[in-house]
């Protein structure tokens, strides 16, 4: 090879190795720590932050033939920052299919669909690749349906009725961030409801976090209302 030629060199780029495992736990850099306030032990393995938005879209109580069911249908957002897309061509290359996301399982009952399934991939957050075609910033978004696939009987609560003719129940559901496939715990991930708010909804909600939103959501026509949500 003459002095003029270039050297072949193995791309720096992750995007340009097709081995490149992405299936792996992306982990922040040494300048991005945890604060004092979201550590939890000292075995904390540096983990990934992944931020929680709970969108209510609808409820309702059905009544029929005696028995009354509790249906929800809802949005969950996570979001967190992959610093291994920092740079990617967005409008080169498709969002590689191994790449990681937060394993999860919903209670019995709760269908957290394609993303319970590990079916679902995530998308770049913060611009519209489609439209920008702007290398990534790292930071990703998925956002996925959930419901009550056959609704919850709170009928056999028969504690809601006390105060009769008013009544109350409180319906607990539940979703785990672990997979068998791939076991990973709080020490890696780290879940947070503290993702800040929009600053036009800061003083309309007065709230500094998104992390429930049920605007819109609250009261249903057949005189059901929501109370406690957390």
């Amino acid at each position: 090879m003459s002095g003029s030629e270039p050297a072949d060199e193995t791309s720096k780029y992750p995007w340009d190795d097709p081995d490149f495992p992405w299936d792996e736990r992306p982990l922040p850099p040494p300048e991005r720590q945890l604060p004092p306030s979201m550590r939890i032990s000292k075995n904390d393995n540096n983990p990934t932050v992944v931020e929680l938005v709970l969108q209510l879209k609808k409820w309702e109580v059905v009544a029929h033939e005696g028995k009354e069911t509790f249906k929800i249908t809802a949005n969950i957002e996570m979001y967190w920052t992959d610093d291994r897309m920092i740079g990617f061509p967005t409008s080169a290359k498709p969002m590689p299919e191994t790449i990681w996301r937060p394993r999860l399982t919903g209670c019995s009952g709760f269908n957290c669909g394609k993303a319970e399934n590990y079916e679902m991939l995530p998308r770049w957050y913060g611009y519209d690749t489609s439209k920008e075609h702007r290398p990534s910033d790292g930071k990703m978004a998925l956002t996925f349906p959930v419901n009550l696939h056959d609704g919850f009987d709170i009928s056999a609560d028969m504690e809601r009725f006390r105060s009769f003719p008013f009544d109350s129940t409180r319906v607990d559901l539940s979703i785990v961030f672990f997979g068998m496939k791939r076991p990973e715990f709080d020490k890696d991930v780290r879940l947070s409801l503290r993702r800040p708010n929009n600053p036009a909804f800061v003083d309309k909600y007065e709230s500094q976090f998104q992390h429930i939103d049920i605007d819109g959501a609250a009261t249903h026509s057949n005189y059901s209302e929501l109370a406690g949500v957390s």
